[in-house]
């Protein structure tokens, strides 16, 4: 008993080892349960790809330094003038990526009859172990891009302009006091994507099951599949441009013409770009096949085992795109022009008309735009074969059922948001003023602001739930074993 103990032990580590195979081909005394087979494949990602781009430009310019001419002799030309400018630019062309893949092959072969026990129903009155295969996958994987463009730009000018008693060339007359006054800002925010982003889970696995010829187990075949994906792009460019003028224009008592300018422009321009392709892949092109008992006698009190198969995929996927552009624009003129007792005596034969021009102006535009021509999708797809043979052998009819089963669900979901804003201001508040002036006087005053706030969408979006499932079954032939072997199953 001992020594029958130690080769029972021995032989079912041997077992254990190998895992899969033909097993107990020489059986057993007393009917014990061979070890069943079992195969698992186990796949899990949880994968992140993510992009963060930020750019901020800020430019300050500020004149404060005055320009003063006072009692000189010829022409006088003054400026005063502030600018400034900003760019922020994101440019992405990057292919993000998560892949899970199976293309593993699993094949399990039940025990064959012993030929050298005994009778049918000693050989089968205890079947053998239970067939097993798993096949799961599971992905959990995003891909995001994030640009922010942020661009300030400001410009003041509060250098003032002042000519005072000047003369012009021969006679004192002629040559002019000339005076211009400016603040200009500019401001460029962008964010320009063309990436790729997808997440695929593919299953390519193969699952064999071939049932014992003396009565197998019970076979099962399963693969699930679940993804949870998603890309995302978000995209926002902020431009703000200010230009500010105070800086005024002073002439009094000049011989010859006065020209006098001053001026405030301000733009910002805010633009997202968007050219990326977004895709979820869940496809499962797996082939599934079992076979039944072959031996007549396995069945006679049991009948075959039952057979069994399913597919499952799920899938939870989700694109999105978020464009915001934000765009804002401020100009302000507050640099008076004023001119006082210019033009001096007529002594020089009509020379010193004093002739006035002054003309004082604000300007202001903002853009946001929003262009996208993204691609967008969401697959999910079935390729898989499920075949099933319960075996010649199935007595009497009493074969084991046969169950197939193919499951899919889908929950996707395709966005895009965007959001343009333009604001524009042009503030002139300026005065022209012109007194006791010998001569024409030209004045002029103005103020515009232009806002422009556009979205552009030429994107395509899908969602694909399809299947080319094939299912085949075929039941066993009866063999007329029961009158020979059915009464001995009985006992």
């Amino acid at each position: 008993m001992k020594r029958l103990l130690t080769v029972l032990v021995a032989s079912l580590a041997l077992v254990l080892a190998a895992g899969v195979g033909t097993a107990w081909a020489g059986g057993l005394p007393g009917g014990e349960l061979p070890a069943g087979q079992s195969q698992s494949i186990d796949q899990s990602q949880n994968a992140t790809n993510s992009i963060d781009q930020t750019a901020n430009a800020q430019s300050v310019a500020v004149n404060a330094s005055p320009n003063v001419a006072v009692a000189n002799s010829g022409s006088v030309d003054q400026s005063s003038n502030a600018s400034s400018g900003a760019a922020a630019v994101n440019k992405n062309d990057s292919q993000q990526s998560n892949t899970l893949q199976n293309n593993a092959e699993q094949s399990q072969s039940g025990a064959s009859a012993d030929d050298n026990k005994g009778s049918c129903c000693e050989r089968t009155s205890k079947r053998h172990g239970s067939q097993t295969q798993n096949a799961d996958q599971s992905q959990d994987a995003g891909n995001s891009i994030s640009q922010n463009a942020h661009a300030k730009s400001v410009a003041v000018n509060a250098s003032p302009n002042v000519g005072v008693l000047n003369k012009g060339g021969e006679c004192n007359c002629g040559g002019g006091v000339n005076q211009s006054s400016n603040a200009s800002s500019a401001a460029i925010a962008a964010n320009k994507n063309n990436s790729t982003q997808s997440n695929t889970l593919q299953n390519n696995a193969r699952q064999s099951q071939g049932g014992s010829n003396a009565g197998g187990g019970d076979p099962s075949q399963s693969i699930d599949q679940s993804q949870d994906a998603s890309n995302s792009i978000d995209q926002h460019a902020k431009a703000t441009s200010v230009a500010v003028n105070v800086s005024p224009n002073v002439a009094i008592a000049n011989s010859g013409p006065v020209k006098q300018d001053s001026n405030a422009s301000s733009e910002a321009v805010a633009v997202n770009k968007n050219e990326s392709q977004q895709s979820n892949t869940l496809q499962n092109d797996a082939d599934q096949s079992q076979t039944g008992t072959n031996d007549a006698c396995g069945g006679c009190e049991h009948g075959s085992a039952p057979q069994s198969q399913d597919v499952r995929q799920s899938q939870n996927a989700s694109n999105s795109i978020s464009q915001n552009a934000e765009s804002r624009s401020f100009a302000l003129n507050a640099s008076p022009n004023v001119a006082l007792l210019n033009g001096g005596h007529d002594k020089c034969g009509g020379c010193g008309n004093g002739d006035v021009q002054q003309s004082s102006d604000a300007s202001s535009g903002a853009f946001a735009g929003n262009w996208n021509s993204s691609e967008q999708s969401n697959d999910l797809g079935q390729d898989a074969r499920q075949s099933q043979d319960r075996g010649s052998g199935s007595c009497c009819g009493k074969g084991g059922e046969q169950s197939q089963s193919i499951d899919q669900s889908q929950d996707a979901t395709n966005s895009i948001s965007q959001k343009a804003e333009a604001k524009s201001a042009a503030v002139n508040i300026s005065p022209n003023i012109a007194a006791f002036n010998r001569g024409s006087v030209e004045q002029s005053s103005g103020a515009s602001s232009e806002a422009i706030a556009a979205n552009r969408n030429d994107s395509t979006q899908s969602n694909n739930l399809w299947q080319s499932a094939d299912q085949q079954q075929r039941g066993g032939d009866d063999c007329g074993c029961c009158d020979e072997c059915e009464g001995r199953c009985e006992d």
